[in-house]
């Protein structure tokens, strides 16, 4: 079998035409031409199609992995947000409590001095003493917590972007399968409205070529003859 193939102007498409003079014979063929072509054809598109199914599976495994990450320091930067509060809220309590002691102290101190005065007044400045070290350890504390919520925050936002990194990889990766398909035939096969065989006007114009060429051969037959016949008769 002998086809005819030709590539359409501005596109992919292949057309390809087969010559017969039996109508039907020619489409059937045609027709069992687009099924082994897809059939062959069908085990390739499958397995590239399955070496992008598989990159997908991958990164969503992948993006999996890094929510799981994200939902891990999320949770770290609540604890830590819960321990600030309470920090905070302990040192303004140490920072109430060494004012109110000040306060009293003084007020000790500003009366006559005697010795259970003087026994008040060291007790409360040893005791403010001890307040001022506790908010000062308090104050670390939340030094080293807020660092701790600054540091999450911007793991935070570094792992925000891989998984958007990652999605836009599954989405280019996804586009490239889909774009991966079988031939598809775009045209079902039809009759030419102008059959191969008989072609009456090829043959017409043959008949007269040929005609011309037989009456211009005859033609010169017969005055060769008559001038053999004149110069015999002379």
């Amino acid at each position: 079998l002998t086809f005819k193939t030709k590539i359409l102007s501005g596109s992919s498409a292949l057309k390809v035409t087969y010559a017969t003079s039996k109508e039907e014979l020619g489409l059937q063929i045609l027709n069992d031409l687009n099924k082994q072509i897809i059939i062959k054809y069908e085990a390739i598109v499958n397995y590239y199609k399955g070496e992008w199914e598989t990159k997908i599976i991958q990164k969503k495994l992948e993006m999996e992995d890094i929510k799981a990450i994200l939902e891990s320091i999320n949770n770290e930067m609540q604890i830590v947000a819960k321990t600030i509060n309470r920090l905070e809220e302990e040192k303004n309590l140490v920072k109430e409590n060494t004012a109110s002691l000040i306060k009293q102290r003084d007020k000790f101190v500003s009366h006559e001095e005697d010795n259970k005065n003087v026994l008040s007044a060291l007790l409360f400045t040893n005791t403010i003493q001890q307040n001022i070290t506790l908010e000062r350890d308090y104050g670390d504390d939340l030094n080293m917590y807020i660092s701790m919520k600054e540091g999450f925050s911007l793991q935070l936002e570094k792992t925000k972007i891989k998984i958007k990194t990652i999605q836009e990889t599954i989405k280019n990766y996804e586009l490239s399968k889909s774009m991966i398909q079988n031939i598809q035939v775009l045209k079902s096969p039809q009759k030419n409205f102008y059959p191969i065989s008989p072609n009456k006007r090829k043959n017409v114009l043959m008949a007269f070529v040929v005609g011309l060429l037989m009456t211009i051969f005859l033609a010169f037959l017969i005055e060769y003859v008559v001038r053999h016949k004149n110069g015999k008769s002379a």
